[in-house]
């Protein structure tokens, strides 16, 4: 494999944020259906932040 070679897209329900922002800790995320098992988890992690203040989004917008 050639590095950066994409595998697969998934996208991470707002749901799944909740529960890492609850769980206060890196959780596990079931993706397979959505990458047709190419990729089968993924982690990740989220924190709350106060509601006027913008994200600081890094890198492309993807719409």
């Amino acid at each position: 494999m050639v590095n950066d070679d994409v595998t697969g897209v998934v996208e991470i329900r707002k749901e799944d944020i909740d529960k890492a922002i609850d769980a206060g800790k890196p959780i596990w995320i079931n993706v397979a259906e959505q990458s047709m098992n190419q990729i089968l988890f993924v982690q990740i992690s989220a924190t709350s932040s106060f509601p006027q203040t913008r994200p600081k989004i890094e890198g492309s917008r993807w719409n």
